[in-house]
């Protein structure tokens, strides 16, 4: 040991031995601190579900509920698209519609001009001033 203390390594090795205790108590620490009280071994493992269910009303409420609504309104619009409705596209085209199909729509943008688009194309219903 003296030969240790005087070759300056003694100082190292009591160090390094001193965290990896410390090190080992902190683990410790860490993993009564993590384990379950003994008294949750009674408790009904349908409250661990609780927070889920919570989870997933405050998700279908927020969120699907409202896309839910949009698509209805949109798919009832393009139902209800008849010739002479001003209209602009998803890609920002304005017109009038000129003529209905099932699934296609005939935009007039300009005279003699007439553009044909997918239903789906069409952003909304532009109201008239």
């Amino acid at each position: 040991m003296a030969e240790e203390v005087a070759s300056g390594t003694g100082g190292r090795s009591l160090r390094l031995r001193w965290v990896l205790c410390v090190f080992k108590e902190v683990r410790m620490s860490a993993l009564l601190l993590m384990a379950q009280p003994g008294g949750a071994a009674n408790q009904n493992p349908l409250t661990a579900f609780i927070p889920i269910v919570l989870i997933i009303v405050v998700f279908y409420f927020l969120l699907i509920r409202p896309q839910q609504k949009r698509a209805k309104a949109q798919k009832a619009m393009l139902d209800d698209l008849k010739a002479g409705d001003a209209v602009v596209t998803i890609g920002g085209l304005r017109g009038t519609v000129a003529a209905v199909d099932n699934d296609t729509v005939i935009i007039r943008v300009a005279d003699n001009v007439k553009l044909t688009f997918n239903k789906s194309a069409v952003a909304g219903v532009v109201k008239s001033e």
